[in-house]
């Protein structure tokens, strides 16, 4: 093989042949290693923001519980027991509501959580009329018991990770 043709490069070029080949390759390696950094970063985001809703659901559920027993406690003692203290209950829990409702409208969640969101707000668009089946007597123990029973799960959306990533 005749070598005679790099004789005939300037210096500039000849400069060029051995340095860019090594600056292309550091390029190419510093643009992967930009790129995992940034999907890295992305993944934390959704780690903190599952976080928050998992802390957020949570404070939700637990005064939907309270106000479950309360609710049975006031059924099953025909309106005598927690007559006072169910409306502060009540309050409590639209709070934590509110809070829930207000952590979802900022955040966009993964694409995964909308069936069971649209299902949960379903259900707590009941939550009123369970209340005044509740504060009428016209609604038993057991459906009381069941309506919050079945709402509670549905509050925490579950997903598999691997199923966030696609």
């Amino acid at each position: 093989m005749k070598w005679q043709w790099i004789g005939n490069l300037s210096l500039k070029q000849k400069l060029l042949m051995v340095v860019l080949p090594p600056l292309l390759a550091c390029f190419l390696c510093g643009s992967l290693y930009l790129i995992e950094k940034y999907e890295y970063k992305q993944d934390l985001t959704l780690v903190v923001q599952l976080s928050e809703l998992a802390v957020t659901n949570s404070n939700l559920v637990h005064e939907l519980q309270k106000e479950r027993g309360m609710s049975a406690g006031f059924l099953g003692s025909a309106g005598k027991a927690f007559a006072a203290k169910i409306p502060g209950q009540r309050q409590l829990t639209d709070t934590q509501l509110s809070l829930y409702q207000q952590f979802i409208t900022q955040n966009q969640l993964p694409a995964i959580f909308a069936p069971k969101l649209k299902e949960l707000n379903s259900q707590l668009g009941r939550l009123n009329s369970i209340r005044s089946q509740v504060d009428s007597l016209s609604i038993s123990v057991a459906d009381e018991v069941a309506y919050y029973t079945e709402l509670n799960p549905n509050s925490t959306p579950k997903c598999d990770t691997r199923q966030l990533s696609s």
